[in-house]
């Protein structure tokens, strides 16, 4: 079931392309694919750093921006820090996401669109892995 959703985002909730062709197309260059947001609209963006999935929806992270998919819709979340974000995790109603750069982890409310934060001052949070049966985000300290 899983894996059909998968392929269902995939092929038919948006396009991702590679623009460059080769391996030499690489070289000293930042890997850039096009995100397809209906109407012929797309944007680019980096390879993911991090991909949640949670029951119908998806996250992708490329570190400056977070897209959302949910619906057959897609929903561009612009980041509220000045740093990349690192990793993500989806719930039922937010996603959160960590800035090690800033010694945060922010989190979205996806019913409210907007931001909020828990602050790490001893460590970098990093990782994150969001734990579904009992509610709770853990958090990979670096």
């Amino acid at each position: 079931m899983a894996v059909n959703f998968l392929v269902l985002i995939f092929f038919s909730i948006f396009e991702v392309e590679n623009i460059f062709k080769s391996p030499e197309d690489f070289k000293e260059k930042n890997f850039f694919k096009n995100i397809f947001f209906g109407k012929e609209e797309t944007e680019r963006f980096l390879s993911p750093y991090s991909i949640s999935v949670f029951d119908k929806n998806i996250a992708i992270c490329d570190g400056e921006r977070i897209f959302y998919i949910s619906k057959n819709k897609v929903f561009r979340i612009n980041l509220p820090f000045s740093s990349p974000c690192m990793d993500i995790a989806l719930g039922k109603s937010f996603i959160f996401s960590s800035f090690p750069q800033e010694g945060v982890v922010g989190f979205y409310d996806l019913n409210k669109k907007s931001w909020g934060k828990i602050d790490f001052p001893l460590g970098k949070p990093n990782g994150l892995y969001y734990d579904l049966k009992n509610e709770e985000i853990y958090v990979v300290d670096t």
